[in-house]
């Protein structure tokens, strides 16, 4: 019998038994945490994915495919103080973006944090962009991303410019 239990009468040592066998290790994770772990992280991974294939499309002016990306009712920080709203303004709206940047607009993620609560997830990044007519910048963008009815995760506010935008 262990040390520890042996002073105990045999029942009370015998129940002790029975509950250190069900009890995870100290600092295990049980298996219900462990899952719930590993769907969150790739749910974030999926919203990672998502941002990733809108950065290819940006750069290769694949406008369908970015246009999947987006919820019908998003919107777009064009600039500050200039927003598209709903697919058609937003797919006019990188048409325009790609002509201003002479089609040589680079979009990529340099560091992402995803923050999610059930079916909304906010994506602070830092964005780097650069083009023929601008030099490499980075910025502080947030993204709100929406699971829709299918499981998919789908961009409703894109705002590379974040706290840019706010004016006081």
């Amino acid at each position: 019998m262990n040390a520890e239990i042996s002073h105990l009468n045999p029942a009370a040592a015998k129940a002790v038994k029975r509950v250190k066998l069900h009890l995870p290790l100290a600092g295990a994770a049980s298996p219900k945490l462990s899952a719930a772990k590993t769907r969150e992280s790739m749910e974030k991974q999926h919203i990672i994915n998502q941002i990733t294939t809108a950065d290819t499309a940006i750069v290769n002016e694949d406008f369908d495919t970015l246009m999947a990306i987006y919820t019908d009712d998003a919107m777009l920080v064009i600039e500050p103080g200039r927003i598209a709203s709903g697919k058609a303004d937003i797919r006019k709206a990188f048409e325009r973006i790609a002509v201003y940047f002479r089609n040589g607009l680079q979009v990529t993620q340099k560091g992402m944090e995803v923050l999610q609560a059930g079916d909304t997830a906010l994506v602070l990044a830092n964005t780097v962009i650069s083009a023929p007519n601008l030099p490499e910048t980075t910025r502080q963008a947030t993204y709100t991303f929406r699971r829709n009815a299918d499981g998919i995760w789908l961009c409703c506010i894109d705002n590379s410019y974040g706290h840019q935008i706010i004016t006081v």
